[in-house]
C-alpha cells in the first residue's frame, strides 16, 4: 500500500515509510472522516487553482523567450530576466500545486503527507530558500549524500567541496543534460558563498534593509538559475545569459513585432514601437509583465495553502508561517463558494493540455 499510494509518486512529495508506514498501520483512519474531507478537498481545489489559473496562464508566455534562445534568435535584456522570473513563478506554482493535491488526497484517505513547500520567495538567503523549497528532496539530499560524504563534521574546505557534489548530483537527479549539471554546481556555490558570508557576519541580527537586499540577491540568484534549469540545451543557456547581460544580438525588426496586445497598442498609439523593440522585442510583452508581477505578488504578499489551512506535517522549521488573519480556511459558505469557483474556473481549462512540469524530471 505504500507503494501504491498515488497521490505522491510521480513528482512528490518524497515519502519515507517512516513517515507514511505507522499512519497506515493505524487501523483508527480507516474510516470516512468528514473533517478530513472538507480539509482536502479545499487544499485540493486551491492546488488546482496554483497549476491552472496561474502556471499555466504563464506557461506562453515563457516558452517563447527559451525557444529563441534555442534557435538563437534575438532576446532583448528584458525579456531574458522577465522570462526567467517568469519561469521562476510557473515551476512554482506547477509544482507547489502539484504537492498541494498530493496533501489534498491524501487526506481523503486519512493520510497526512509532508509538506514540500514553505513559501521559499519570501527567503532572504540562498540557504533558507532550499530549506523551504521541495523540502523532501532536499531532506532526501542531505540524508543519503551530503551526509554520507562527511556533512558538516569536517573543516570549511571540506564541507565545501560536500555541499557542491550533493548539488551537481542533485542537478543531475533532474535530468541527464549539461544545463542541469551547471544548475546545480551553479546552486553549490551560492550556498558555499552564502556559508562563508555567515561565518563572516556572526551573529548579528540583518536589519530591514539588509533583509530586503539579501531578498533581492537571493531571487535574482535563484532567477539565475533557472535560466539554466529552463534551457534546451548549453548553446540555449549561453544566449540567455549573453541576453541577461545585453549582449545578445539586437532588437528584432519592425517586421517582426507579432506580440499580440503589444501590437495592437503600437498601431493605436498607447506604446512607443521603438520601446517595443528595444525593450520587449518578439517574445515578450506588457500583458506578460503584468502576468509576472500578479503571480509572483501572489507568492511573496498572499497567505501559502497551508498557512491558509494551517496544515502542518514534517516541516523542518516553523518560523516561515505568516498568520493568515481573516483570510484562515475555516468550514463557511463563504469558503465553500471560493473553492467551488477556484473549481469551477479552473475546470474551464481542463480541454487544454498542460502536463505538470515536474513529471519530466
Amino acid at each position: 500500500m505504500f507503494v501504491a499510494f498515488f497521490p505522491h509518486l510521480i513528482a512528490g512529495p518524497i515519502v519515507r515509510w517512516n513517515e507514511l508506514g505507522p499512519q497506515i498501520g493505524d487501523r483508527r483512519r480507516y474510516r470516512l472522516d468528514l473533517d478530513n474531507v472538507a480539509l482536502g478537498l479545499t487544499i485540493f481545489c486551491l492546488g488546482l487553482g496554483k497549476k491552472a489559473l496561474i502556471a499555466d496562464r504563464l506557461a506562453p508566455h515563457v516558452a517563447p523567450v527559451f525557444d529563441a534562445a534555442a534557435l538563437d534568435q534575438p532576446i532583448t535584456a528584458l525579456a531574458a530576466w522577465a522570462a526567467s522570473f517568469a519561469y521562476s513563478a510557473q515551476l512554482y506554482f506547477d509544482f507547489s500545486g502539484y504537492c498541494d493535491m498530493a496533501v489534498g488526497l491524501g487526506l481523503l484517505f486519512n493520510l497526512r503527507l509532508p509538506i514540500n513547500f514553505a513559501a521559499p520567495f519570501r527567503a532572504a538567503s540562498i540557504i533558507d530558500l532550499w530549506r523551504r523549497w521541495h523540502i523532501t528532496l532536499s531532506r532526501f539530499l542531505r540524508d543519503f549524500i551530503y551526509v554520507p560524504l562527511g556533512g558538516s563534521n569536517c573543516g570549511p574546505l571540506r564541507r565545501s567541496g560536500n555541499l557542491i557534489m550533493t548539488m551537481v548530483l542533485g542537478g543531475l537527479w533532474h535530468g541527464a543534460n549539461w544545463t542541469f549539471i551547471a544548475w546545480g554546481a551553479f546552486n553549490g556555490v551560492l550556498l558555499v558563498l552564502n556559508h562563508a558570508w555567515r561565518s563572516y557576519r556572526g551573529p548579528r541580527v540583518p536589519t530591514r534593509l539588509g533583509r530586503l537586499a539579501g531578498w533581492g540577491a537571493t531571487f535574482t540568484a535563484f532567477a539565475i538559475g533557472m535560466a539554466m534549469f529552463r534551457s534546451a540545451d548549453i548553446g540555449a543557456l549561453c544566449h540567455m545569459l549573453l541576453a541577461m547581460l545585453g549582449r545578445a544580438d539586437g532588437p528584432a525588426s519592425p517586421d517582426h513585432i507579432r506580440v499580440g496586445a503589444d501590437l495592437y497598442a503600437i498601431r493605436h498609439g498607447y506604446l512607443p514601437e521603438a520601446l517595443v523593440r528595444a525593450w520587449f522585442g518578439v517574445n515578450w510583452s506588457v500583458i506578460a509583465t503584468i502576468s509576472t508581477l500578479a503571480a509572483l505578488a501572489i507568492a511573496l504578499f498572499l497567505p501559502d495553502t497551508m498557512e491558509l489551512v494551517d496544515y502542518r506535517e514534517g516541516e523542518p522549521h516553523s518560523d516561515w508561517r505568516r498568520s493568515a488573519g481573516v483570510l484562515a480556511w475555516r468550514p463557511s459558505p463563504a469558503w465553500l463558494t471560493f473553492v467551488l469557483v477556484v473549481f469551477a474556473t479552473a475546470f474551464t481549462y481542463f480541454w487544454e493540455f498542460n502536463e505538470f512540469l515536474y513529471y519530466q524530471f
